[in-house]
């Protein structure tokens, strides 16, 4: 039995998966499979400069493997980033994000003035429909 969270979400996810140990390693960039096992098993950590690469090939979350890696790996470093960043986003915060990437990419949408107000008022509206 897996006694490492992130071992587990990793096993799991390649339990699941319709790829090969082999497969996943190459489109990972693993030179060798048998490191795929070593994660797994809980004999050595998932790099979490992997996690991204990893979540995409196995098709899962990478904020909740990638959440689950760091709280189990470096914790002090996890109570940081959820104290002082408010990480990690919920659901809602996470389209919002998004939706505000794809509309800004030429980096020309700045939220002050008019807009700011304007998004303002909405989630004030939004909030008061909620209650």
């Amino acid at each position: 039995m897996l006694t490492s969270p992130t071992a587990r979400m990793l096993s799991d996810a390649i339990e699941c998966s319709l790829l090969t140990q082999s497969e996943i390693a190459r489109r990972v960039g693993f030179p060798k499979p048998n490191v795929l096992s070593m994660m797994k098993n809980g004999q050595t950590k998932v790099p979490l400069t992997r996690i991204p690469a990893l979540a995409q090939v196995l098709g899962i979350d990478q904020t909740a493997f990638l959440e689950c890696a760091l709280l189990e790996y470096h914790p002090e470093v996890h109570e940081v980033l959820t104290e002082v960043l408010g990480l990690p986003l919920d659901p809602d915060e996470e389209q919002l994000v998004a939706m505000y990437r794809i509309a800004n990419l030429d980096g020309c949408i700045r939220i002050d003035g008019a807009l700011k107000e304007t998004l303002e008022n909405l989630f004030e509206l939004a909030r008061l429909a909620a209650d």
